[in-house]
């Protein structure tokens, strides 16, 4: 009897029932506010870097960047330097960058480049992901820029760029 999977679904399956998360740890951490006080509002821009991964001995290691720039268009924005103006008249009030590392373990062969890419696709990354909002919230407080959350993910695909709407500074 022949399988009524598609080819793709079989491989991410199959690498699934093999694998174990042994760990999610944050590898890069880096936050700055550029101006003393930030602005009333901001606009958040969110990039996500594609995954890295490596193949060690019984052991899957997948890394995933994040970057968030927090800007706003206001000339009185506060900014410290100059370097954070943009061409476009944004200027950059403040910055995140970071990445973690999931630690899989798994069963059997050594996965394939399309089954590995498959896993960090459908599940890899779902699983990092509220480590990482919870980093990226949690920086942001602790430098003093307005809150960010993070949208949540689609499996329509990986990508999570995105500029949002203007964020209001919450009242003390």
């Amino acid at each position: 009897m022949a399988s009524s999977q598609a080819p793709d679904q079989h491989l991410r399956s199959s690498l699934i029932l093999r694998t174990e998360i042994a760990d999610v740890r944050a590898q890069e951490l880096f936050a700055v506010a550029h101006t003393p006080v930030p602005p009333d509002e901001v606009t958040v821009s969110v990039k996500t870097r594609e995954p890295q991964f490596a193949v060690e001995k019984d052991q899957l290691l997948i890394r995933f960047a994040h970057e968030v720039t927090f800007y706003t268009s206001d000339e009185k924005s506060g900014a410290i330097s100059s370097e954070q103006t943009h061409s476009d008249d944004r200027v950059t009030v403040g910055e995140i960058r970071v990445a973690h590392v999931a630690q899989l373990t798994y069963n059997g062969d050594a996965p394939s480049d399309e089954e590995l890419t498959e896993l960090v696709l459908a599940n890899t990354f779902f699983m990092v992901y509220p480590y990482v909002r919870s980093t990226v919230q949690r920086l942001a407080m602790e430098v003093g820029l307005p809150p960010v959350v993070l949208p949540y993910l689609r499996r329509s695909g990986l990508s999570v760029d995105m500029d949002e709407a203007p964020q209001d500074q919450p009242e003390n």
